[in-house]
């Protein structure tokens, strides 16, 4: 079996409430590995998404941008198990240079800075979170295709996150 972060398409599962709390407990839970903060804000990036209709993977993109960025700026710590390179992630060593630039404030980057943050979180997210996230929810969160730079959410499970919205932002803040 391909782990998830390799999975490059997955069509989407409906379930029901019952799978949602399984899966959603397992996604929370020490059996989920987790070696940095990627699956957390990429979860928070969806459960922030206001407009689910059609493809939202440049939405998700972008919200995981301002999501990672303001949570670095306010907890400068390292999240991250060694991977075998280093102990910062490639978006973490960006954002440091972005800070000592004086660029405190997502707001405050500059367009070319941050075209080149958003692409360097756009690769990151394609190549490790999408199909992780998606594995680790049992493929009831969405259907989605790599290449295609497309993720389509479960409108049923977009409305049990929203629903319990609460309980989920307590858990990734």
């Amino acid at each position: 079996m391909i782990p998830g972060w390799k999975l490059q398409k997955g069509e989407m599962r409906i379930g029901d409430v019952n799978c949602y709390i399984e899966r959603l407990g397992y996604f929370f839970s020490k059996g989920n590995r987790m070696t940095n903060l990627y699956k957390l804000v990429f979860f928070k990036s969806v459960l922030e998404l206001e407009n689910i209709q059609g493809n939202v993977f440049y939405d998700v993109v972008i919200n995981f941008a301002k999501i990672y960025y303001e949570y670095r700026r306010k907890y400068p710590v390292t999240v991250m198990i060694f991977n075998g390179n280093s102990l910062k992630s490639s978006v973490d060593m960006e954002i440091e240079k972005m800070m000592k630039n004086q660029m405190m404030d997502y707001r405050d980057i500059d367009d070319e800075d941050k075209i080149n943050y958003v692409l360097e979180i756009k690769n990151i997210v394609k190549r490790n979170v999408i199909g992780a996230v998606y594995e680790n929810l049992g493929g009831l969160p969405y259907s989605f295709d790599i290449k295609g730079e497309k993720i389509v959410l479960n409108g049923k499970f977009k409305d049990f996150l929203d629903k319990n919205k609460k309980m989920f932002k307590f858990c990734t803040t």
